[in-house]
């Protein structure tokens, strides 16, 4: 049996990393909002919910997608995902961070690889809650903090693989149908610049890499290392029920 969309060409091609299999284990939903326009929004931010966001910027020239992905750092949920073409990176700094803000000031892991460096030089003095990471210069023999992620051949894959033990798992939930389509169409690749790992042909990987973001902000926020299980997972949304029907019985 042939495939009957390039998808499924893709998929059958067996240099897909995420399975067919895995991804259909997501929940693909209409968002419940919109928020600074291009923000959609699975969910609201909940007092003392801790969130993280992923941030993979963009020239904003219409051409490849600056994308935020949000998620729920104790279940894993996909919660918001803004994806634009049309934002420069300084403007896309602000939207990061009025949406960090609304998130709980979430914690924020934005790629710093060519265009993420406006984006870092915009939000190091003005939102302290940020990913860093430990550097060594040779020079002066001494280690120092800098903000945000950087994209090697050595950090990319343990971004990708990351990612697709938490989506295989279940870890974290998609809801995004944009981002169900990238991860169906992203692939190892030889390809030059790739660093491995990429979009097959002209499609987009935009969302999947700021999700991988997002999962490795869940992994370095303290006592937080990995998303909770998906018993944990049902647990805390029934306690949240619950305490909305204490709160709103008249909804209940």
């Amino acid at each position: 049996e042939y495939p009957s969309t390039p998808q499924e060409a893709f998929i059958a091609s067996g240099r897909n990393v995420f399975n067919f299999a895995d991804i259909q284990k997501h929940d693909v939903r209409d968002p419940i909002d919109r928020k600074y326009q291009d923000l959609l929004i699975w969910e609201q931010p909940l007092p003392g919910m801790a969130y993280t966001i992923g941030c993979d910027p963009s020239e904003g020239v219409g051409e490849d997608n600056s994308v935020i992905e949000v998620l729920n750092a104790y279940t894993g949920e996909q919660v918001a995902e803004l994806a634009t073409s049309r934002v420069p990176p300084d403007e896309l700094a602000g939207y990061l961070m009025d949406i960090g803000v609304f998130y709980n000031k979430a914690y924020i892991v934005p790629e710093i690889n060519a265009h993420g460096i406006s984006v870092r030089d915009k939000i190091k003095t003005r939102y302290y809650n940020v990913y860093r990471r430990e550097t060594y210069d040779k020079i002066t023999n001494q280690r120092t903090e800098e903000i945000g992620w950087k994209t090697t051949g050595v950090t990319k894959p343990l971004l990708v693989n990351s990612l697709e033990e938490a989506v295989r798992n279940v870890d974290i939930r998609i809801h995004s149908r944009d981002a169900i389509n990238e991860l169906k169409t992203f692939v190892r690749t030889d390809e030059q610049n790739k660093r491995g790992y990429g979009a097959e042909g002209s499609n987009k990987d935009d969302r999947v890499i700021a999700l991988g973001l997002a999962l490795q902000g869940i992994r370095n926020l303290p006592k937080m290392k990995k998303p909770k299980t998906l018993a944990e997972k049902k647990l805390a949304e029934f306690i949240i029920k619950k305490q909305l029907q204490t709160q709103f019985p008249e909804s209940a």
